[in-house]
């Protein structure tokens, strides 16, 4: 993408409920669970997230988070905005799930605003008979029926 301060836009299920371990965790509210992390390239793979284990046992779990705010947007829908500008590189929205971590499956994009234009991308086609949305169709003038008791 181009926009170095992208919105975007999550569509989920809307009937999930919050688990207790989002609760715990302190994310109240299903739409708190998305974040936007930095991905490390490494040869032809984008790297999202390491797993340390200390000599003694311990696992734990970082990855790079992008401040953003995360907003209910309509039904089932979630709207994510950067809080500052992206620096160019490779980025993933993560879904975190409490303490279990974080969710193996990321929707990565790159930002990169000095990007050729992308002459093959697909764009919805206008339907027959309807008025682009540049243009405001023409203002009929109706009357209804007056019902008179």
């Amino acid at each position: 993408m181009h926009a170095a301060s992208p919105v975007l836009y999550i569509n989920v299920d809307a009937s999930a409920e919050t688990t207790e371990d989002e609760k715990t965790k302190g994310l109240e509210l299903p739409w708190d669970r998305f974040r936007i992390v930095r991905a490390e390239i490494k040869g032809d793979k984008r790297i999202v997230g390491a797993i340390k284990t200390a000599v003694y046992g311990k696992s734990s779990q970082e990855q790079e988070v992008i401040p953003a705010t995360a907003e209910q947007f309509g039904e089932g829908w979630i709207k994510l905005t950067v809080k500052a500008p992206l620096q160019p590189g490779e980025y993933a929205i993560a879904e975190l799930l409490g303490k279990q971590g974080m969710n193996s499956y990321v929707w990565d994009f790159g930002v990169h605003p000095e990007a050729p234009a992308n002459l093959a991308v697909i764009k919805p086609e206008q339907p027959q008979g309807k008025t682009p949305a540049s243009e405001s169709p023409a203002v009929e003038k109706r009357f209804l029926p007056a019902i008179i008791h």
